[in-house]
């Protein structure tokens, strides 16, 4: 069995991994395993993580789990444009179908990831996967190592993913909001965007 096919039947298993992102190591489950994603919000609240984010490959793939509005959509698909797949999170409205993942309240985060590993993943997986950072806090800009991440959860996952190349990003991904038809920056990040895009 390949080392991707183990990391899927893991996540598909009710499993944890730990993996590349584009910008640090995270922790990453199934959305679609209750098991797992009860076992995320507990290691969400030792982490003092405020929430979770789903990963996927490509922009046509969050429309499912976020409700926007036509103004929404238009952001969405220029930032798009400009900056998936790489270092953007979007905080958003949850759809009825995404209720189940433990955020906060009714938003989600999404992201479009760029790592290579991390969209195998999703590929094989054949949907998202909810992550949230390997051992820091959300809100700092402080990256999270493979080191520091598999020595502070080695122990909790059922698989390490290690990076096939080097991280270079120096920053964290920039997390912005459009909710309330709003572009509001939520942290600054690898990814220089104004408010007034």
């Amino acid at each position: 069995m390949l080392f991707l096919d183990k990391a899927v039947a893991i996540l598909q298993n009710g499993g944890i991994i730990l993996v590349p992102t584009d910008t640090h190591f995270a922790l990453a489950a199934s959305p679609y395993c209750p098991e797992a994603v009860e076992k995320m919000v507990m290691l969400k609240s030792s982490l003092s993580v405020n929430e979770m984010t789903l990963c996927f490959c490509e922009m046509a793939e969050i429309w499912p789990w976020v409700e926007v509005s036509p103004w929404q959509k238009r952001k969405i698909e220029a930032l798009s444009r400009a900056y998936w797949p790489g270092a953007l999170k979007i905080s958003l409205k949850k759809k009825k179908q995404s209720m189940f993942l433990p955020c906060e309240g009714d938003i989600v985060s999404v992201v479009c990831v760029k790592n290579r590993q991390i969209r195998s993943i999703i590929s094989l997986l054949k949907g998202p996967l909810v992550v949230i950072p390997a051992g820091c806090q959300q809100n700092t800009s402080h990256l999270v190592s493979f080191t520091r991440a598999r020595e502070y959860m080695g122990d909790m996952v059922d698989l390490v993913v290690p990076s096939n190349s080097k991280v270079s990003n120096k920053e964290a991904t920039t997390h912005i909001s459009l909710l309330d038809d709003k572009l509001s920056i939520i942290r600054h990040g690898e990814i220089e965007i104004s408010e007034d895009l």
